[in-house]
């Protein structure tokens, strides 16, 4: 997993083209329309102030995928900072996505650690790439 904290200026520069296919869009207006009614990212957090752009991309020659998010300044924990919990929620559902592209059964998380390393400032836009490393069985 890794993220990368970016500029609006580069957001059009920093959606991928070549070897990715933007998947969100599409599975979210189709197959899982009644999936956004009170989901925490697609609802609850959605809109102007909080979570502005959250768009999912496969790479697709790998088991990977790759996020473009844009965090408002309503997700505050100290001032002009974001939560660490909206991150982290942030985290968690990029990685359902990925198990999605995979077409793996249904999971969810048992256990999330995250190391922070410094703040997402409010009003940032950050990428976030989920790539698929192993596969175990049920723990």
């Amino acid at each position: 997993m890794s993220i990368n904290i970016i500029n609006d200026e580069t957001l059009t520069k920093l959606r991928p083209t070549v070897g990715y296919k933007r998947i969100d869009e599409e599975i979210l207006a189709n197959e899982f329309q009644s999936f956004i009614e009170n989901h925490a990212i697609h609802d609850t957090l959605w809109g102007s102030g909080k979570i502005e752009v959250y768009e999912i991309y496969k790479n697709l020659n790998e088991d990977e995928v790759f996020s473009v998010i844009t965090f408002g300044k309503a997700l505050n924990g100290h001032p002009g900072v974001v939560h660490g919990g909206i991150t982290a929620l942030l985290i968690d559902n990029t990685f359902g996505w990925l198990f999605f592209s995979l077409k793996t059964p249904m999971a969810m998380t048992a256990n999330l650690n995250i190391n922070y390393r410094r703040p997402i400032l409010a009003g940032t836009t950050v990428t976030l790439k989920a790539k698929l490393t192993s596969k175990e069985g049920r723990k």
